[in-house]
């Protein structure tokens, strides 16, 4: 035990005021912006009372027992209650506040939000707010100093008032540690992810020149132009394709040593850093707040260690490390299972070997069924899904009637917000299709025919039908159509 003690509490600098405020304060204006980097709602934890709103439960994921605990507050005012608890306690904890009380309100409610965001829209498949939110309650475990309200109203107003615990884990670097773990397991299970899909054939061009090649891409209108004329210079040179996966292998896979190499912690943040702008870049996933949270695990001059000498732990202190390293066993076995479920991830995006594939088309059945067994399910909810091939827009469609109109993006506005999140449902449907039985897809296109056809949308008659079709190379095929159902 004192070894695993001294790991977490001994290792990692203790949080100072400026970071603590840069953290709370960033991730705050994050939610804040959530709007915009992505609209129409959001995707971030305050956001989820509008997106359960706007979400019809056939949509949502809730893929394991953990995120069934948490329907009991699927409600809207239940959740928008929980955001007005959040935001009040969020600003307290930047301004330095209220000290344990509103640092443990402010993670547990985001930890309440994320878990309900996740369940409800899918929302998890990019993990952009997975760090920040193990960082939220990770930073329960540090104090308010000199900066902040709290030391201003024990130096001025009241001498007595301390809102602070007195176990040794507030003043350690516990917190740092923690982070250190998820952010570093993060990168090192995206390479070893990669290796396991894919093997080294994954750094051959094939597999990122599919990624970057994909149309959807075109959507994003932040310096669309540059980031479009930027991936078709990249995609013309090979080389430089090999060189780009080579090297976010190598650093995905030596990133681990940070953990144990504190001279080394800083030159991977910086690359880490690098890493992220380039995937924001070029394939549009925004970590910038995961980013933000690597300034936990940063060792520099101006921040304290505590160290092994007359550390006296309690039982307080004992707990929180066994959660802390159950946690990250977790974590080590989902990724030797390959489980993705909040709160556990292997880190499966961008690993699948797409040297075979084009975004137009399936080239043939045998392709299709390849897809079912490669893309596993969870609870009837394909894991999957996190990779880009399911939000293509090109080789699955809706129709209505017996017209060739796409209307994938009409059912989303009416039923569900994000058009990703409608896509990993029907494509779970897909694969369920494949691998359990053909009903499946049946059963799914009736359920949404049966929501459009509701009087209170009517968006689709009762005599009318929608039909789910796949893109072959030899041309469209039907391959569920709610008029069969009916007729049947």
């Amino acid at each position: 035990m004192n070894h695993i003690a001294t790991f977490f509490m001994c290792d990692g600098p203790v949080i100072s005021d400026l970071i603590r405020i840069i953290i709370y304060a960033y991730l705050l204006f994050d939610c804040f912006m959530g709007k915009i980097t992505a609209p129409p709602i959001g995707d971030t934890p305050l956001q989820a009372h509008v997106l359960l709103q706007k979400t019809n439960p056939l949509f949502w994921s809730i893929n394991n027992k953990f995120s069934r605990y948490f329907l009991f507050l699927h409600r809207y005012e239940y959740l928008k209650i929980i955001i007005r608890i959040a935001k009040i306690s969020w600003i307290c904890c930047i301004v330095g506040l209220g000290g344990f009380i509103t640092r443990s309100i402010t993670g547990i409610s985001v930890f309440i939000l994320s878990t309900s965001i996740i369940g409800i829209g899918k929302i998890g498949v990019r993990h952009r707010w997975h760090v920040p939110t193990w960082t939220l309650l990770a930073l329960i475990f540090t104090k308010f100093k000199t900066n902040s309200v709290d030391h201003l109203i024990t130096t001025y107003i009241n001498s007595r008032y301390n809102a602070e615990p007195n176990q040794i884990i507030f003043d350690s670097g516990f917190s740092s540690k923690f982070i250190q773990c998820i952010s570093l397991y993060t990168l090192f299970a995206a390479g070893i992810s990669k290796l396991r899909n894919s093997g080294i054939q994954w750094i051959l061009p094939g597999t990122l020149t599919f990624y970057l090649s994909d149309p959807t891409l075109d959507n994003f209108t932040v310096m669309s132009k540059f980031r479009k004329d930027l991936r078709r210079l990249i995609l013309q040179y090979p080389l430089i394709i090999i060189m780009i996966s080579g090297s976010s292998l190598i650093f995905e896979l030596i990133s681990i040593f940070a953990l144990f190499f504190p001279s080394i912690r800083l030159i991977i943040v910086i690359f880490a850093w690098a890493f992220h702008f380039g995937i924001l870049l070029l394939l549009s996933p925004n970590y910038l707040p995961q980013c933000v949270c690597y300034l936990m695990i940063i060792d520099i001059p101006c921040h304290t260690k505590i160290y092994q000498t007359n550390m006296n732990i309690n039982y307080v202190d004992i707990f929180v490390i066994v959660t802390a390293t159950m946690i990250i066993v977790g974590y080590l076995l989902s990724l030797i299972y390959c489980y993705e479920g909040w709160p556990f991830t292997s880190v499966p995006m961008y690993a699948l070997d797409r040297r075979q594939f084009t975004h137009d088309y399936l080239i043939d059945e045998n392709q299709l069924n390849y897809l079912g067994n490669e893309l596993h399910l969870l609870n009837g909810i394909s894991v999957g899904c996190n990779d880009q091939f399911s939000f293509g827009e090109t080789w699955i469609r809706i129709t209505k009637n017996d017209g060739n109109m796409n209307i994938i993006k009409q059912i989303c506005f009416h039923m569900c917000p994000f058009e990703y999140a409608f896509r990993h449902s029907l494509l779970s449907a897909l694969i369920r299709s494949i691998v359990i039985s053909k009903h499946e897809m049946d059963i799914f296109i009736l359920n949404i025919f049966d929501i459009l056809a509701a009087d209170d949308l009517q968006f689709i008659t009762k005599n009318e039908f929608i039909s789910v079709e796949i893109h072959f190379k030899d041309g469209w095929k039907t391959y569920s159509t709610s008029k069969r159902i009916k007729e049947h």
